[in-house]
């Protein structure tokens, strides 16, 4: 529910207007939508910019402003920043990044924006203790160049790609099934 959130929160059409100054397209899907495989989800499951749904999920997710300074606090009342990484190799990220801040803000979340090297940020989602795989970012702005088969970005959010090729370490059991389904699947 945190996460679906944070989808609400955040102005993709802003985003392209204003961080790409028209030159890119809001993506709905992992799938860019310049891609024949690309899939536009209904209406009624589509992240739109609502954030006024956005701060009713936070509430029912148990994340509320309790001590009154315009930012929540974790379920257990406790502090809750999130960090923002970005890359600084690219302007329109950071001015993205910095969008999302503010809007993110706006919903009583508190961001921590940083800007980091490429290296650091890369070092930072395939972070280790010692042998322990253990990312350490909780939101980042990056990029994928897309492949014409959409089979390998379709596979980031699988668990085999935890460690690997998933730059955010998130899978779904329901997801990984329809996954599986589709990689069998010879009617495109």
């Amino acid at each position: 529910e945190f996460r679906r959130a944070i989808q609400y929160a955040v102005d993709r059409e802003a985003v392209a207007t204003l961080a790409f100054h028209g030159h890119m397209s809001p993506g709905s899907t992992l799938v860019p939508p310049y891609s024949e495989y690309h899939w536009d989800p209904p209406t009624d499951v589509e992240y739109t910019f609502d954030p006024e749904k956005a701060e009713a999920m936070l509430e029912t997710a148990g994340c509320r402003d309790s001590d009154g300074d315009g930012f929540r606090e974790t379920r257990q009342g406790g502090p809750l920043t999130l960090r923002l990484y970005v890359a600084t190799e690219i302007a329109a990220d950071i001015a993205a990044a910095k969008l999302v801040t503010g809007w993110l803000n706006d919903i009583g979340l508190k961001v921590r924006l940083e800007t980091l090297d490429p290296g650091a940020l890369v070092s930072s989602i395939w972070n280790y203790k010692g042998s322990t795989f253990a990312p350490d970012f909780d939101m980042m702005l990056y990029y994928w160049t897309f492949f014409y088969d959409p089979q390998t970005v379709l596979s980031l959010l699988t668990p085999d790609q935890i460690g690997a090729w998933s730059d955010t370490s998130w899978t779904d059991p329901t997801y990984t099934r329809l996954f599986i389904r589709q990689s069998k699947e010879l009617d495109q």
